[in-house]
């Protein structure tokens, strides 16, 4: 915890839980720099984090903070319940006047069927205020819909989609915009591009 206070990241709502080690994953790149992941976390104590005496201290925590961000990840980690409970606690931070914001970042191998990830990535989504989606993230889950036809409830939903091609489309009240991104020759690792992208946006999106 000491190093990450040094960095400037809060701590005050860590849970520690006696007995688990945290999840742990590899990455390894090929030629092109694309990645593939080896996870170890069927045992990590954030799969617990529903479940936990500090629960509902950190649920009512969430309506402290501006923007809100969780991905697809955080949904695979929970079973029913505790997607439910993180859902609801969106739901209460939303009121609050606090902006969510959803990254799609799905990876098949953590769940243990489609039809559950669509659900649960839909009722991710009608929360949303930000959605940072992929054209991949979206053929895998929907069959590559159009960002007008996704489930989102909010009428003035921000829908950032990192295209296939080196740029983004984004879609916000009514209007898109295609921005071009310089394509890069020689690619080492591809795995902070999308990190990159998913921390200025909502960084950018204050109250």
């Amino acid at each position: 915890l000491a190093a990450w206070q040094a960095e400037g990241v809060g701590t005050r709502l860590v849970a520690r839980v006696p007995g688990r080690l945290p999840g742990l994953y590899l990455i390894s790149t090929d030629d092109a720099g694309q990645r593939r992941f080896y996870y170890w976390r069927d045992n990590a104590p954030a799969r617990l984090l529903f479940e936990l005496p500090q629960t509902p201290q950190i649920e009512a925590a969430l309506c402290d903070y501006a923007v809100v961000y969780f991905s697809g990840i955080s949904l695979s980690l929970y079973g029913e319940l505790g997607r439910g409970r993180l859902l609801a606690a969106l739901d209460h931070a939303r009121v609050g006047g606090c902006r969510i914001a959803f990254d799609t970042n799905f990876r098949p191998r953590g769940w243990p069927d489609p039809a559950v990830a669509r659900a649960a990535y839909r009722e991710a989504l009608g929360r949303a205020d930000i959605v940072l989606a992929s054209t991949e993230d979206l053929g895998l889950l929907f069959g590559e819909p159009q960002p007008d036809e996704l489930p989102v409830s909010n009428p003035n939903v921000e829908v950032v989609l990192k295209l296939a091609e080196p740029a983004v489309r984004i879609f916000h009240a009514g209007k898109t915009e295609t921005i071009a991104a310089d394509a890069v020759g020689d690619v080492i690792d591809t795995t902070a591009a999308g990190m990159d992208a998913d921390t200025v946006m909502p960084a950018n999106n204050p109250r």
